[in-house]
């Protein structure tokens, strides 16, 4: 295969040059866009997921029905403005042109473009290679699973997994579960193989997983000032298994005037920075956060009895005092293995709960900027403000703690 079968946006076959080989003779891209990576590599054994209906269609055709001949029948040099759907063409073949004439063009805009006749699009040299090298593929299989399900079947393969990027357009599908997708990579086996890049527009970096630098690249025609470069990540997996078996369940002890959107979004934030702590030992997590105001309505819950009933009938201090006390009704083990609370000053009820967690010998962060800081205590500084009159007090304001002893084997 010396190019693209179509062009596609992103599909890694000038990456692939340098991206590390496969080592296992089944391939699986989740996500497959124009899957450059299994293109260059394509005597392998090569499963494609991918749930954008046009991309399916045109991979189901190169693979299955497509022809020399079919190819070649495609017309060039096209007027700028034509509908391809006008030109009598076969499904296939009009996904085809439109690829090339609307390049990552997802929508149903069918118009030919004024790029046709530049270099590397519909030319007479990029049909007659299409034509004569796409049969190379036809051992290849496109299966009916989303990337994230296909993932969940943990076969023993080397996985390309190029997903829409975190911080990029995500085309016309909805988002990426981005925390489903860090555990279920972890958690496979064989060879993985994951891209991802820094946003072009901030320079965020994503952090579902503990990327590592791996080069610049050019994605478009654009100008230079104008985002046509892409500062792209990796993150490879060695060939065994993650060790996978630590559980870690966190209450998060945010503010009462948190909106529920902000809670949920700060935990997801948590769960993944504590997730990657450990990935980069080896060792998968599953991370269980809890927060203030779950824990509340729990306790309001008919199902539960007992102890953790008792102190909501007995209010709010009583209910604050004993959550760090409280016991997995199963293992006996203590409910929660960490206390992280987002901010540096908080209220009454976030007090008790922490120093009575320290009190206890029970560790206690502060997560602030993307980082975990050990709490050594927690001291009233306004007796009359219950919302904000407590400090927390920490170790090392400018260490990044390794999270390495608090947590639970399962």
């Amino acid at each position: 295969m010396t190019g693209p079968l179509f062009k596609w946006f992103g599909s890694k076959w000038l990456s692939g040059k340098t991206l590390p080989a496969p080592r296992h003779e089944t391939v699986i891209e989740p996500f497959a866009g124009g899957a450059g990576y299994s293109l260059r590599h394509a005597s392998r054994n090569v499963v494609l997921c991918e749930i954008d209906p046009n991309l399916q269609a045109l991979w189901g055709w190169l693979i299955h029905a497509a022809t020399g001949s079919a190819i070649l029948d495609i017309p060039l040099d096209v007027p700028e403005g034509t509908d391809i759907r006008t030109l009598g063409l076969s499904e296939g073949q009009a996904l085809l042109l439109k690829t090339w004439q609307r390049t990552n063009n997802v929508g149903d805009c069918w118009t030919i473009s004024p790029w046709g006749n530049k270099p590397g699009q519909w030319t007479a040299n990029t049909r007659a290679r299409v034509a004569s090298e796409f049969g190379e593929i036809a051992h290849w299989s496109i299966s009916g699973l989303s990337g994230l399900d296909m993932l969940a079947t943990k076969r023993e393969a080397t996985w390309f997994i190029d997903p829409p990027y975190q911080y990029n357009y995500q085309y016309r599908n909805k988002p990426v579960d981005y925390l489903r997708l860090s555990a279920l990579v972890r958690e496979n086996v064989g060879q993985r193989i994951v891209c991802e890049a820094l946003c072009a527009k901030t320079s965020a970096r994503p952090d579902w997983l503990p990327f590592t630098d791996f080069g610049s690249r050019v994605t478009s025609r654009r100008k230079a000032e104008n985002n046509h470069h892409s500062n792209e990540l990796l993150w490879v997996s060695d060939d065994q298994p993650r060790n996978v078996g630590m559980n870690i369940s966190v209450f998060y002890a945010h503010a009462s005037s948190a909106t529920e959107t902000e809670v949920k979004e700060e935990m997801k934030k948590i769960q993944i920075a504590i997730a990657n702590k450990f990935a980069r030992k080896g060792t998968t997590t599953t991370v269980k956060c809890t927060s203030g105001k779950q824990a509340w309505t729990e306790g309001f819950n008919p199902s539960m009895v007992g102890e953790y009933s008792t102190r909501m009938n007995n209010g709010w201090a009583q209910w604050a005092g004993g959550i760090a006390k409280e016991k997995d009704r199963v293992s006996g083990k203590n409910r929660y293995d960490l206390f992280i609370c987002p901010d540096r000053n908080c209220g009454s009820a976030t007090n008790t709960i922490l120093s009575s967690a320290l009190n206890l010998g029970r560790p206690v962060f502060l997560w602030e900027d993307g980082k975990f800081h050990v709490v050594v205590s927690v001291i009233c500084h306004d007796s009359d403000d219950w919302k904000s009159g407590f400090r927390l007090y920490i170790y090392s304001p400018n260490d990044d703690i390794a999270l390495d002893s608090n947590s639970k084997q399962s």
